[in-house]
Order: C-alpha cells, then sequence, then structure tokens
C-alpha cells in the first residue's frame, strides 16, 4: 500500500450542498442520489473546497495539499476542477467559483454532519483479537504502518493456515482496497486461479475498520533474500528462473489490460513448495491501473471503484517507489505497461547482482559479463520508452531463448558473408541494369538472413545432419540458381536479364532443389513474393505467398510462426489490392491465433506491425497507422538493427503519417537525415528510395516550402522512370503529388498534365475503380473546381464520390475530402439545397488527413456559412463566415481559397445593412 504519513486526524464529516452529498469517511461523492464515477484528484479539490466553504483557497494550498512532493503536468489543478464541475451538474458546478490567479471558491451555504474519526495509525487492533465474522483467525502480528492504514498477519485457530489482512478506516485508503479487489476479480477471470497472484480472499467494504483478506505468500523479496543468505547461494541461471517466474505473472497481468504500477521487491512474495522449489507470488495491486475500464463490463464485473481503475492524467506520478519509477511518470505522462517493465528490468539487474538495494547508476553493464544480458536489460530500462521493449512478455521470451538467439546470432553472421560475397560475384556481372543487381542484392540478403533466422529457431527441433542438409540446399540454391539466373557468366544466366526474368527462372528451381523440404521451399516463395510486391506485380506476389501459406499450414499448423508470418504477408497483397474486408477479417484471425506472440519482439511481432499499420494506413486511420509503424520500428531497432532498407521504409511512413496530423516539422525531421548518399538507390533499392522522397517533398509542401518540395519529387520522378520504367505505379504516385503541389501554386496546365499522366497509369494497375485511381480523380474534380468549371467538376466527383464511399464508407478521410469539394462546386452552380447535406458530417480532422492543413475547422465552417447565405439564412452565415474568414486570414490561408468566403461575408452583411435600414 502507498505510504502516506501523518499523524491522527480530526473528526470527518458529510457534507450535503444542492443536489450534491460528500461522505468523507468514505470518500463517496453522491449527486442526486446516485454514485459519481470520479477520479481520486478531484474528489481531493472537492474534500479541500468544501472543508473551507466560503473562502478562497488558493492555488498553491490546493497543489501542496494534494500533490504534495509529487511531480504534476500542467494544467493538472485546472483540469481537475473541470472534471469536478462536470461531475457536480450545471447548476452545482457553478458553486465552484475560479479567482483568477489565485484560486478557488465553493459558494455557501453547506450543510455537514460528523460521521466519525480518522484514527491516524492507531486503528486499535492488537495481537491475539479477533475479527467480526472470521472468528476463527486471531490476529498474530503487524506486518506494516502507514498512515490510516496497517497490515496484519492472522492465524486460524485450528489449521493454523496463514492469511493477511490491509486495514484501514480512511476513505482515500478504502478507494485502494476496494481498487485491488476488483483488480484482482478481473485477474481472476481473465487468468484463472494462478499461483504467482497473490490471491484476495475476501473483504469488508461496509463498517470500519474495512479490509480486505488475502492469502499470505511469505516473506518478500528482500527480506527473504537477506534471511540466511539465501539469494546469495543462487547461480546466476537460478536468480534469472527466479525472475522468470514472477515476471511471467505480470505479463500475465498486461495480458488482460491490469498494470500494477508499483512493481518492486517488497511486493514479490518468496514461498516454498512442497517440493523445495520456490514460489514468487505478485502481490498488492492497489496502485494498479486498468488499461481498458470497459473490460469490467465485459467481464460482468460490479464497479467497486470505477474513477480509480483506469489510467488518468492527474495520478500519473501519483504512485509508485521512487528508485523504481519509471523516468516517464517522473514528468507526468501516464503509466503504461512499459512503466512496468522498467521497474522488472532494474530488479532482474539487481537480482543478478545479488543486491536488492542497488541504484542502476552509469556504467552499470560493466557489472553484466553476458552481452545478450546487457542486451535485455538495456531494453527493460532504456529511459526513453519508445526504444524500449514493447512489453513484460518481450523480456521473458528474450530470457528464455539466450541460447537460441545465440546460435542465432551465428547463422545471421553467415548468411550476411553469403550475401556480400553474392554481392561481390554481381559486381563483376556484365549486366548493363544496375537496378537490377541492387534490387536483386535485397532479395538475396532477405533470403539468407531469412533462413538463417528459420534455421536458427527451428535448430533445437532438427537432428544435425538435417540442419546441415537444409544449410547446404539453401547454400546451393543461392550461388546456383539465383546468381546463376542473374549471372550471364554463371549456369543458367541470360545476356542482360530483368528483374522478373531472374525471379521467373528463380521460381522454376524451386520444385527440384527443395521436393523434399516444403517449407525451406515455402521460405523462399516468400522471398519471391516480396520481390514481386516491389515490383508492383500483385497477381504473383499473391500466387507465391498463398503457396507459402498453404505449405506452412499444412506442414506446420496455422498457429505456426511461420505460417502466421505468411498469413500477415498474404494480407498485405490484400490490402494493396483494395480487399480491405478480407484483409480485416484475415487480420482479426490471424491476431487471434498469434496471441501473446504479438507482445514479444519478433519477426511475428514485427510482421503483425507492419502489416496492420498498412491495412490502417489505406483505411486513412491515421493515428492507428502511427501507433503501428512506431511498434513495428522499436522491434526492428532490436531484431534488424543495421537494416537500412527497413529503417527508411519505417521512418518514411512515420513521415506520411504525421504530416496527416498537422506533425510537419516532425514528418520534416524524420526524413531529413535519410536524405543522404548514404541511403542510395543502389543500396535502399530505387522504388523505397523514391518513395521516401515523395513523402519528403510531401513533408516539404506542408512546411510551405513548394520550391525545394518539387526539386525533392522530380528527381524521384526521373530515378523511378529510369530504373522502374515510365508505367510503374510508382511513378504515378509521384505525378499525383505533383500535381496536388501544382493546384496548391494555381498552375493549373502543369497539374492536369500531371494527373492525366498518373490516372493513365493507374487504370492499367488497379483499374478503373482503384483506390489510388479515384484519388487522382478526385483531384482533376479538385482542378475543375478551382477554376470554376463547376458543372464538369460535379460530374466528375460525383462519380468518384460514390466509388470511394462503395470503398472505404462514407466517413473515410477521402470521401469527406470529396464531399466537401463537391459540395463547394454545387454551391458554385447555385445548388445550395443539394450541397448542404453533404457538409453536415465532415471532419476537420478527417478532411486534414486527406489534404494536410491546418485551417480546415475554419474552411469547412466558411463553406457551411456560404451554403446558409444562398439558402437565405443571413444571420447565421455570418455567424459562421465572420470567425471563419478572420481564422484563415490569420493562419495565412492562399488568397484564392480566402477571396469567395470573404466576398461572400461582405455581401451577408451588406445585405443585413440594408435590411436594418
Amino acid at each position: 500500500m502507498d505510504s502516506k504519513e501523518g499523524s491522527a486526524r480530526a473528526t470527518q464529516y458529510r457534507y450535503r450542498f444542492g443536489a450534491a452529498v460528500f461522505d468523507e469517511s468514505r470518500f463517496e461523492l453522491e449527486v442526486n442520489g446516485a454514485v459519481v464515477e470520479l477520479e481520486l484528484k478531484p474528489l481531493q479539490v472537492l474534500g479541500q473546497l468544501l472543508a473551507h466553504a466560503g473562502e478562497v483557497v488558493s492555488r498553491e494550498e490546493l497543489l501542496d495539499e494534494i500533490w504534495a512532493g509529487r511531480v504534476t503536468v500542467e494544467h493538472v489543478l485546472t483540469n481537475a476542477v473541470a472534471k469536478l464541475r462536470k461531475a457536480l451538474g450545471e447548476i452545482d458546478g457553478e458553486r465552484i467559483l475560479t479567482v483568477p490567479r489565485i484560486g478557488y471558491r465553493l459558494t455557501d451555504p453547506v450543510e455537514k454532519t460528523a460521521v466519525g474519526t480518522a484514527l491516524g495509525s492507531s486503528l486499535d487492533l492488537k495481537a491475539g483479537a479477533t475479527l467480526v465474522g472470521r472468528e476463527h483467525f486471531v490476529l498474530e502480528r503487524q506486518l506494516s504502518a502507514s498512515g490510516g492504514a496497517e497490515v496484519w498477519l492472522a492465524r486460524h485457530r485450528k489449521t493454523g493456515e496463514q492469511r493477511v489482512y490491509k486495514f484501514t478506516d480512511d476513505g482515500e485508503r478504502l478507494r485502494t482496497l476496494k481498487r485491488e479487489a476488483t483488480l484482482y476479480r478481473v485477474l481472476r477471470e481473465g487468468l484463472g486461479e494462478r499461483d504467482d497472484l497473490i490471491r484476495v480472499l475476501d473483504w469488508n467494504f461496509q463498517t470500519a475498520p474495512f479490509y480486505l483478506e488475502c492469502e499470505y505468500g511469505g516473506p518478500d523479496l528482500m527480506q527473504w533474500a537477506l534471511a540466511g543468505d539465501a539469494l546469495a547461494r543462487l547461480s546466476a541461471e537460478e536468480r534469472i528462473a527466479l525472475f522468470l517466474k514472477f515476471a511471467e505473472a505480470v505479463a500475465a497481468a498486461h495480458s488482460v489490460g491490469v498494470l500494477h504500477k508499483d512493481l518492486k521487491p517488497s511486493n514479490v512474495l518468496i514461498a516454498r513448495r512442497s517440493d523445495g522449489s520456490l514460489q514468487p507470488r505478485v502481490g498488492d495491486f492497489g496502485s494498479g491501473r486498468l488499461l481498458d475500464p470497459h473490460r469490467l463490463e465485459e467481464l460482468g464485473i460490479t464497479r467497486l471503484d470505477p474513477p480509480a481503475l483506469q489510467v488518468s492524467e492527474s495520478d500519473a506520478a501519483g504512485s509508485g517507489t521512487l528508485m523504481y519509477l519509471a523516468p516517464e511518470l517522473m514528468i507526468g505522462r501516464p503509466p503504461t505497461v512499459q512503466s512496468d517493465l522498467f521497474a522488472l528490468g532494474l530488479i532482474l539487474y539487481q537480482l543478478l547482482m545479488g543486491d536488492l538495494r542497488r541504484p542502476m547508476s552509469a556504467g552499470w553493464e560493466q557489472d553484466i559479463a553476458d552481452p545478450l544480458l546487457v542486451e535485455d536489460i538495456g531494453a527493460a530500462c532504456h529511459g526513453d520508452p519508445a526504444r524500449r521493449l514493447s512489453g513484460v512478455a518481450d523480456l521473458v521470451q528474450r530470457l528464455k531463448s539466450r541460447a537460441a538467439r545465440r546460435a542465432m546470432a551465428e547463422s545471421s553472421r553467415s548468411a550476411r558473408d553469403r550475401a556480400a560475397a553474392a554481392e561481390r560475384a554481381l559486381e563483376r556481372s556484365r549486366t548493363r541494369r544496375p537496378w537490377v543487381v541492387a534490387a536483386l542484392i535485397a532479395l538475396l540478403s532477405g533470403l539468407g538472413i531469412s533462413s538463417a533466422l528459420y534455421l536458427g529457431e527451428k535448430r533445437a527441433r532438427l537432428e544435425a545432419a538435417h540442419a546441415a542438409a537444409r544449410a547446404e540446399a539453401i547454400n546451393r540454391f543461392l550461388s546456383d540458381d539465383l546468381l546463376g539466373a542473374a549471372d550471364p557468366s554463371g549456369p543458367g544466366g541470360a545476356h542482360n536479364p530483368t528483374m522478373r526474368d531472374v525471379l521467373a527462372r528463380t521460381a522454376n528451381h524451386l520444385d527440384g532443389r527443395f521436393a523434399n523440404d516444403p517449407e525451406t521451399k515455402a521460405s523462399i516463395e516468400l522471398a519471391l513474393g516480396t520481390a514481386y510486391f516491389g515490383l508492383t506485380d500483385y497477381a504473383n506476389a499473391e500466387k507465391y505467398r498463398a503457396q507459402a501459406l498453404d505449405a506452412l499450414d499444412a506442414g506446420e499448423g496455422e498457429d505456426s510462426t511461420a505460417a502466421l508470418e505468411a498469413q500477415y504477408q498474404l494480407i498485405s497483397v490484400l490490402v494493396q489490392t483494395n480487399r480491405l474486408d478480407e484483409a480485416q477479417r484475415r487480420l482479426s484471425a490471424a491476431d487471434r491465433l498469434a496471441g501473446a506472440r504479438l507482445t514479444q519482439e519478433s519477426h511475428l511481432a514485427f510482421q503483425a506491425h507492419w502489416t496492420r499499420a498498412g491495412y490502417y494506413k489505406l483505411r486513412m486511420s491515421v493515428l492507428d497507422a502511427a501507433r503501428e509503424y512506431a511498434a513495428a520500428d522499436r522491434i526492428r531497432a532490436r531484431i534488424d538493427p543495421d537494416n537500412d532498407t527497413l529503417l527508411l521504409r519505417l521512418r518514411d511512413a512515420l513521415s506520411w503519417c504525421y504530416v496527416r496530423q498537422g506533425r510537419n516539422e516532425e514528418a520534416e525531421r524524420v526524413l531529413r537525415d535519410l536524405m543522404t548518399p548514404k541511403y542510395s538507390p543502389q543500396r535502399v533499392g530505387p522504388l523505397f528510395w523514391a518513395q521516401a522522397r515523395i513523402d519528403y517533398g510531401i513533408a516539404l509542401k506542408s512546411l510551405g516550402r513548394d520550391e525545394d518540395a518539387e526539386h525533392v519529387m522530380s528527381a524521384a520522378l526521373t530515378e523511378l522512370r529510369e530504373s522502374l520504367g515510365p508505367d510503374h505505379f510508382f511513378v504515378a504516385v509521384v505525378q499525383n503529388e505533383l500535381g496536388d503541389l501544382y493546384i496548391r501554386q494555381a498552375r493549373w496546365q502543369a497539374a492536369v498534365q500531371s494527373l492525366e499522366e498518373a490516372q493513365r497509369i493507374l487504370r492499367q494497375r488497379t483499374g478503373e475503380r482503384g483506390q489510388a485511381t479515384l484519388i487522382v480523380g478526385a483531384n482533376l474534380g479538385i482542378v475543375q473546381y478551382r477554376t470554376a468549371q463547376y458543372a464538369r467538376a460535379v460530374d466528375s466527383l460525383s462519380g468518384v464520390r460514390t466509388d470511394l464511399v462503395g470503398l472505404l464508407g462514407a466517413s473515410s478521410p477521402q470521401a469527406q475530402s470529396v464531399s466537401y469539394y463537391l459540395a463547394a462546386s454545387l454551391a458554385g452552380l447555385g445548388r445550395y439545397a443539394e450541397a448542404a447535406p453533404l457538409l453536415q458530417d465532415l471532419q476537420p480532422a478527417d478532411l486534414a488527413s486527406a489534404e494536410p492543413r491546418d485551417d480546415w475547422a475554419a474552411r469547412l465552417d466558411a463553406m457551411r456559412g456560404e451554403v446558409l447565405l444562398g439558402l437565405g439564412q443571413k444571420a447565421n452565415a455570418i455567424a459562421l463566415l465572420a470567425p471563419a474568414v478572420r481564422t484563415m486570414q490569420e493562419r495565412k490561408t492562399p488568397a484564392a481559397d480566402i477571396e469567395p468566403f470573404v466576398e461572400a461575408l461582405s455581401r451577408a452583411q451588406r445585405d443585413s445593412t440594408l435590411r436594418s435600414r
């Protein structure tokens, strides 16, 4: 339980004011007879205001009393008061008055009635006493005490069974006990009975002293370690095994959405089983939180203390022991699974050092001999949570697989050596198309490394002879079949081969080379699918990925890691070909089969995050996409830190997301350092090189650096045409982005020329109603609107909108953007009644996702005002137009966008003036 020292408190009261009642002894607020779900801090603010009703309580007094000694986030008091006013309702909430620059005052009248007294640290409990309803248990000794709370050990009179009771008569402490009871119920319902979690057996929350009854788990980790040098007698491997037992308990709690928030040695209990083995148990979830408060409803659990069960801004750094607090908690960020991970990483370090009081100071790495353990502890305790492991399950998996990881590292080194040798061979090739060499090297590296990792994971289950034979077969495939197809001087070579020639010839050798090894054949088919995917040959990409998936499902099972990775890769093809409903179904099924493995730091978890990110990106769910890309990037940094191509692709994707969130400086910064010769087309592949420059150009455009943006994107267009051909999909992508840039600059002829070229290519690649084709069609309709060709714009945008709504839904950002411009075109024709419903459900944030700019709220209000003016509602029109125009002027919206609304506002104001005369 949290420490809260203090002397005995005075009389406690029940306060009544208006329709509200606040019971200080139970620390509960009722409004209109119903208990209100409200967090702890706002209730504490209310208690202070009630205790000084009619008086001004300064901000400093409230901060000192309620957040004393704790780091708080900005506006934490203002937010707490706002929540309190909302909970009290419109009438009673107005009784909390803000005194500018000083504090707050609660107006009279307030009725108060004494309901008891708080006894401080003494609850009149003593050894030998029994409890009402628990007559068979006798209090044996007090284990700990803090202000308003005591913990006692009790023993059954006959059986000798021991139990722990946590007592309090304090309203705030009662909330902690209720929280622990409720969270335990979530753990039990979600995980069943577990030996590694302290069980909550019963409770009394009705009469003081209130208590929580728990099983006895033995001495805590600190006490156990010091008793007879128990920890010192364990080897390093035995200490890791002990750690894993209680770390797995925390990982299990996280899997059902429960944070602990106060992990430390005193909250880990150690008992001995009947066979003499150690059984650690994690206890004291009184500071814990539910990541998803709706979890209670799903499990049918009564809310004993709802407000305190979810993570909130106000309690981010409000609990926990200082040594074990993650750095982000000290600056006011909310707790996460990674803050629990930080505490566990420190405890692991202390266990390995044999000193549970030892802080983790600079140079700690020198204390740990095993470099893998240094890597694991560092990944758990990194000061930046974004660079920490994604969860406790990751740490557990890494510790359990250290032997396999060592073998895998050796296999990866061998694979890289083979790839380097292949690169040297290819450099000697007489091919006149260096982009083929670069692309083939990327494919070869992927095949070599993925095969090495595959062998590393399988090695424990394969006989040595089998593993050696598989490695030899892969080496022969790499040197003879793959290189032979690319090198005209090698076996199977041809003069000046194209990339498709190389892939086709390579595929022809698979059946013969791996007839008796379908799993390895499947891994190579996946690599071929990836190569075809990069060429935007989605039919072949789907073919080879589907073949690999079928083989892996049959050989290893649909829930195997290899089969799931293949499933996610196949889903990526479905996403790219706009089969989003099927992709969503497969994603849900794959996630369900993968389960807890998705919380680990692995290739499977990376593939899952990457695939989900692509799905959300196409759906324009930008926040979800950014979250998934960031998670994938964290895993990449651990499992494949030297892969420059993957680094470029992930940072490129994050930049795309940031632009559509209006985070333009971050979008530009995240790609700026990658615009160097190190990341050349030959090194990272021309496609990914060009795509990164497209998104870098978009970031520059969003910052108003149009000239720089055009230069960057034109260079990408030139490279793509030379390396991948004039009709490649991404040539159309660049043409579309340049067209959008020309629209911004009112270069209408250049815009139309660029967009029509993009449309021609996309109609061939994705079809007349493919999403990319529709987006380009929308941009052409926008050009028609901008050039006052309203009738043509209506014809163009109406069809595009119908197809986009059918494909993505009316609420998608793309459909909303088209709806806006269609409404604007209708307004230009005076068809205001048709325009009005199109504007009704549009959202500025979604419009900004489709067309990144920061003035969408004002533009949308202005357009609605113009439509209202056309419908004769002049007063309502002025109310929208006037502030919207002012905002756009302040944000320096281009004059071409503002002028129609300025003219509409002037007309409305002029008509109103004439009418008043």
